[in-house]
């Protein structure tokens, strides 16, 4: 059974209802978001049992049946289940169940994997046999388990073998055809083959289109019930600021112009002016549509530039009619959503001092289809650096566009990357703001950017440009440099001065391991300024012994001897201490360097004053992803690597595998951190956790400093899992590490449910981009139209 719903978080809230239905009571159960509420049981008529209470934490589900505590993984959802018969539930939010038995439901969300069903008698009295309903528990997660991973095995060997198979003759034999044939058969015939041929990687991951259609019938259509609560809202709304949209227009197709101009006019959110700016059109349409549209609607004002000026003189003779206190930004042949002023006035509302706000997007074709859509991170400087990820829609205060100084000439293609850029610098994070909701569709059109980036080479330069100014401005010692695709940018720092690096190794035995790294930091790693300290646990292995012996003459080296029981933490904080280093690299014994300059990258983002930590790219020895930063939330309940198992060479969602980003947290496995900045958040806790989740914990704690996490993709090794110290899901290991996810749970509760740099459209259930279903974003009018029936 697969019903679709998920709850991440709610509260069970029972009252009397339908009275002579059999001869037992019937309750009636509202499902509630709410996060960490006790479940009321049938008998309790809204008051608590403390015997039986149910506690959400980031999809990690906690039953406490008279202090015994079950811990579901991998559920994504938790609801009541119709005892009656097995009709799947829909989408409403209120159901009824005999207080009989009443069941609990785990759900993973995915058609592919069978739902977990658990009868709860206990919930009827507080009482009943919980050994058994504990043993039945387990029983089916473990199934569900495994279920998962042959799931997961099997979709990465298909991934493995796409790839060969991309890599073959044969492939690039038809691919080579593939132009010649489509030009003969024309694209009806070959649209579905040459598709299929020409995407890259990015498709592996996320929604496919067919998928991204059913999210949007289910979780992004409004109902009229939705208009009217919006409407409704507005009339209520404190703080109701005119929005001036800016729409520079040159020859624009007259179906598409139409299209862009009712968009704005079918607005929810009734203050707003639609500024255009017609570029010299010489298409005669245009004058006409746009006087027709200037006559019907008194909103509308346009300027007819005497001379093709270009995008950036356009925009800014728009920008001039612009009286509103905020500016929104329309592309002359995209669409707005119906309700996209609305949630920005609505945010505005929450946060008056405001000075940017961008929303989520996605594309439109030719037909009207929506697809490939993008679910943003929250405000991201470092991944603005290497690629425009805010773009449509964007929106900022008119006072912060003028002070710094509207679009600039000569940045055409690029303009509105280069005014993200300049405008971040005048403003400050807590006064920028992403909305998590779909609110512009980009239109993909042959030529257009939306569809192929590649295919306007100009912008490219023109970005490279806005980066190189903007480190400058920011006193930062680095350069753009192109990255891989060409879309995204890399900032190269120049270190030939570099400070001091310390690279800590913990260590016990494998020899075959520690020796191999050694040499590649000292002959295969082109940064020369370091210092390698091995701290030792017990080690016994002669191999190793004779090594350490042949290291006492390089001052390079030290070994540091750690005794006792294992403990990560406890080693790492004993060398950071006696080490020399302005930055602190934390290195495991199982990774090899794959290119000279990897630390040189770690390094110049690490000297940044506002980072905290940084991490690198690493993959397994197959060439596929290990490590490309950390979401929370996700593994565990604590946190999971984006992207693991995907092929190196796959740019990811978005080109993310690829491009510059803050994350929440990296792993220690390779990290950098400045001296100063490691010993005033205190190092790693060596009390709590001296084993595993040490590495996420020290990054929230940066990040509750003020510092950023940085994860490059550009500093890439390769890394044996584990391979020194073994797995936490052996037996001996499971005890402990329970204890440590336990205390991550309590400690991080509430940054674990949210990570500001994935987005609540996004699945929780792996760290692949896949979608949720449904989101875990607050639908604002409908949480308003509670709030005013309360």
């Amino acid at each position: 059974m697969n019903t679709g719903i998920t709850m991440p978080t709610m509260r069970l809230f029972s009252t009397a209802e339908l009275a002579g239905t059999r001869a037992a009571m019937t309750r009636r159960v509202d499902l509630v978001s709410t996060g960490g509420m006790p479940i009321y049981g049938p008998d309790m008529d809204g008051q608590p049992d403390e015997r039986v209470s149910l506690l959400l934490v980031d999809e990690l589900a906690v039953v406490r049946i008279n202090y015994i505590k079950c811990f579901f993984d991998h559920d994504e959802c938790l609801y009541l289940k119709k005892f009656e018969h097995n009709a799947d539930f829909r989408e409403e939010q209120t159901y009824y169940f005999v207080s009989q038995a009443p069941r609990l439901i785990l759900d993973p969300g995915r058609p592919d994997l069978r739902a977990v069903e658990i009868s709860m008698h206990f919930l009827e009295t507080g009482r009943g046999v919980v050994s058994g309903v504990v043993r039945k528990l387990r029983q089916e997660l473990l199934a569900a388990h495994g279920l998962i991973n042959v799931r997961n095995s099997e979709v990465q060997q298909l991934g493995h073998q796409l790839e060969a198979l991309r890599g073959s003759l044969t492939w690039r034999a038809s691919r080579a055809l593939l132009d010649p044939l489509d030009r003969l058969l024309g694209p009806r015939t070959l649209g579905l083959v040459s598709g299929l041929l020409r995407r890259n990687g990015s498709k592996s991951i996320g929604l496919s289109d067919a998928k991204y259609r059913e999210w949007v019938r289910l979780h992004d259509t409004l109902s009229e019930e939705d208009r009217q609560a919006m409407r409704e809202r507005v009339e209520t709304m404190a703080y109701r600021p005119r929005i001036s949209i800016v729409m520079p227009v040159y020859n624009t197709p007259e179906d598409y112009l139409r299209q862009a101009i009712e968009s704005v006019r079918g607005q929810i959110y009734p203050r707003w002016e639609l500024c255009i700016s017609d570029d010299a059109s010489t298409k005669p349409h245009v004058r006409r549509v746009l006087e027709e549209y200037a006559a019907t609607d008194s909103r509308i004002t346009v300027d007819y530039r005497q001379e093709n000026g270009h995008i950036s003189r356009s925009s800014n003779s728009a920008l001039e009619l612009a009286g509103g206190e905020f500016v929104a930004l329309l592309d002359h042949d995209d669409l707005l959503t119906e309700h996209a002023l609305y949630l920005v006035a609505e945010e505005l509302n929450r946060n008056p001092e405001l000075d940017f706000v961008y929303s989520d997007e996605d594309k439109i074709d030719a037909q009207g289809r929506r697809f490939a859509p993008h679910f943003k991170p929250d405000w991201n400087p470092d991944m603005l650096l290497s690629q425009n990820y805010v773009c449509h829609l964007a929106v900022l205060r008119r006072t912060l566009l003028q002070e710094a100084g509207g679009f600039r000439q000569g940045l055409e293609g690029s303009q509105d990357y280069d005014l993200f850029l300049r405008a971040s610098r005048l403003t400050v994070p807590t006064r920028i703001r992403h909305i998590p909701f779909v609110l512009y569709h980009w239109r993909a059109i042959e030529g257009s950017t939306a569809l192929n980036m590649d295919f306007k080479k100009y912008c490219i330069e023109a970005s490279r440009r806005a980066v190189d100014e903007h480190c400058e401005a920011l006193g930062m010692r680095g350069r753009a440099v192109a990255g891989e695709p060409l879309c995204i940018n890399r900032v190269r720092f120049d270190l030939s001065d570099g400070p001091l690096v310390s690279v800590i190794i913990p260590t016990r035995n494998k020899a075959e391991l520690l020796v191999p790294l050694v040499e590649d930091l000292l002959l295969r790693t082109s940064y020369k300024n370091l210092e390698i300290l091995i701290v030792d646990h017990e080690s016994d292995e002669p191999e190793l012994l004779d090594f350490y012996e042949h290291c006492r003459d390089n001052p390079a080296l030290r070994v540091l001897p750690f005794s006792g029981p294992f403990n990560y933490s406890a080693m790492n904080n004993l060398a950071a201490a006696q080490a020399q280093g302005e930055l602190l690299l934390f290195l495991n014994n199982d990774m090899r360097v794959l290119h000279p300059d990897w630390l040189e990258e770690m390094a110049g983002h690490g000297l940044r004053a506002e980072i905290g930590a940084v991490g690198a790219k690493l993959l397994y020895p197959d060439e596929t992803i290990q490590h490309c930063g950390l979401i929370l939330g996700i593994k565990e309940g604590v946190a999971e690597s984006q992207f693991q198992g995907l092929p190196a060479h796959v740019v990811g969602y978005v080109g993310r595998t690829h491009t510059l980003q803050n994350v929440s947290a990296v792993t220690a496995a390779c990290m950098l951190v400045r001296r100063t900045i490691f010993i005033e958040s205190g190092g790693f806790d060596e009390i709590n956790l001296p084993v595993a989740f040490n590495d996420v914990d020290l990054c929230l704690r940066l990040g509750q400093l003020g510092y950023r996490i940085l994860l490059t993709p550009f500093a890439r090794l390769r890394h044996l899992e584990s391979a020194s110290r073994g797995s936490d899901h052996t037996s001996a290991n499971f005890s402990r590490f329970r204890r440590e996810l336990d205390y991550m749970l309590r400690r991080w509760s509430r940054e674990l449910a949210y990570d500001p740099a994935y987005n609540p459209n996004l699945s929780l259930l792996g760290a692949d981009y896949a979608p949720a279903f449904p989101p875990r974003a607050s639908k604002p009018w409908q949480d308003n139209a509670a709030n005013s029936d309360r």
